[in-house]
């Protein structure tokens, strides 16, 4: 019980965000969660402690979950998780990062970083 209302006391402080980025073209699902590292050790029950860190971006077959604890003062964060689910969706679309895929991956990030703010109302 105790655990639960820390969940709620901390959560409370700040925002917890959810949405999902449009899928472009290729039909990917990507879905970004704001909130603190507390939140998501309730919501994700594997072994990783997010208190411990800043961003995460997990993926499995054109699905790609963006975490970021927090959105202000933390641009350099978001980009790194984006540039993370990029490479990702890239790699399983079979676009592996060259010289001669270079500005796909970067209209890529291009969308999804305008989505992200768009939807985050951040910008």
């Amino acid at each position: 019980m105790i655990k639960y209302l820390l969940l709620i006391l901390l959560t409370s402080c700040q925002q917890v965000i959810k949405f999902n980025i449009p899928p472009s073209l290729y039909k990917e699902n990507i879905e970004v969660i704001i909130a603190p590292g507390e939140y998501m050790n309730e919501y994700d029950t594997s072994s990783i402690d997010y208190t411990m860190l800043d961003g995460l971006t997990t993926s499995s077959e054109g699905n790609v979950t963006i975490w970021v604890s927090s959105y202000k003062d933390n641009e350099a964060i978001i980009n790194h998780e984006l540039f993370h689910a990029t490479y990702a969706i890239m790699q399983w679309i079979n676009i592996p990062l060259s010289n001669s895929s270079e500005e796909a991956y970067a209209y890529f990030l291009g969308y999804i970083t305008e989505e992200f703010y768009k939807q985050a109302k951040i910008k």
